[in-house]
């Protein structure tokens, strides 16, 4: 049954009234709470099929005030609950604000990471998913960064990314973890900053240079962001010109022609410490 309802919710648009959707729903949770592992999963892939749309759809899914067991998911050895626990968590934090708030409150963060610490040797899919996550709650307010920065996620994140053994397919979701924070406030940066987060940037670039050419113009302006925010300009500048010849060849790359004049510009100016100010 659990199964059936799931492909009853999972068309979209999913053509259902309320009450219809209010049955399904609550037959899902309480399929979710099954002793069955194999109920158990056919109900989570439903609810994170629901779960994956707007705004709307996202709360249906908080109303069944499931998180606790999502978080508890998050924790299973079954590495199939634990990747459809995966993905509810990270479609609910792409919802609104609000609506992260509560997966951060439910305690969801520290079994993310859980899940994305190299010592733990999850999957490779598993890492990638705690890491999409992540980047989604590091793409919403200050606040959300800080609860990330505060549980403890960023060396964490620094570390997966200088472990030698991280699939490309994990990296670039953390880089975007990372990257995303660098939307945050000048305390946010400078405390990116002193946990190397240039390094793992330019790293990226230069060790991924076969496959990730879309990803160059967007990482290059998360190191944009860092320089117009920076206030830590000491070690900043140090971790710039510890690997200036780096990110130069980067910014010579063919195919950056169009995004590196700005930022060797505003590298130049921030390296031989000329501002407006001073001129």
């Amino acid at each position: 049954m659990a199964w059936t309802i799931s492909n009853i919710v999972r068309p979209k648009p999913c053509q259902m009234n309320d009450e219809d959707w209010k049955k399904c729903l609550l037959m899902l949770r309480g399929y979710l709470r099954s002793s069955d592992p194999s109920v158990k999963l056919d109900a989570a892939w439903g609810l994170s099929y629901v779960s994956d749309g707007n705004s709307e759809a996202i709360q249906r899914v908080l109303d069944l005030n499931i998180l606790k067991d999502v978080a508890e998911m998050l924790t299973s050895t079954d590495e199939k609950i634990s990747k459809v626990s995966l993905r509810i968590a990270g479609n609910v934090v792409s919802g609104n604000d609000e609506q992260t708030d509560k997966v951060i409150a439910a305690g969801i963060l520290p079994c993310l990471l859980d899940i994305l610490r190299p010592e733990n040797k999850k999957s490779s899919s598993e890492r990638r998913e705690a890491a999409w996550a992540l980047s989604n709650i590091t793409a919403g307010s200050n606040e959300q960064i800080q609860k990330v920065f505060d549980s403890g996620a960023v060396p964490i994140l620094v570390q997966t990314m200088k472990d030698g053994t991280t699939p490309y397919a994990v990296c670039k979701e953390v880089v975007w973890c990372l990257g995303n924070s660098t939307n945050g406030d000048p305390d946010q940066i400078d405390f990116l900053v002193s946990n190397g987060v240039v390094q793992v940037f330019i790293n990226f670039l230069t060790e991924h240079s076969d496959v990730a050419g879309p990803l160059f113009p967007v990482v290059l302006n998360f190191i944009s962001n860092i320089l117009e925010q920076a206030t830590d300009v000491e070690t900043l500048r140090r971790e710039l010109q510890e690997h200036e010849e780096d990110l130069n060849n980067i910014l010579d790359a063919a195919e950056l022609r169009d995004v590196a004049p700005q930022l060797r510009e505003k590298l130049d100016e921030f390296l031989n410490d000329v501002s407006p100010e001073e001129e």
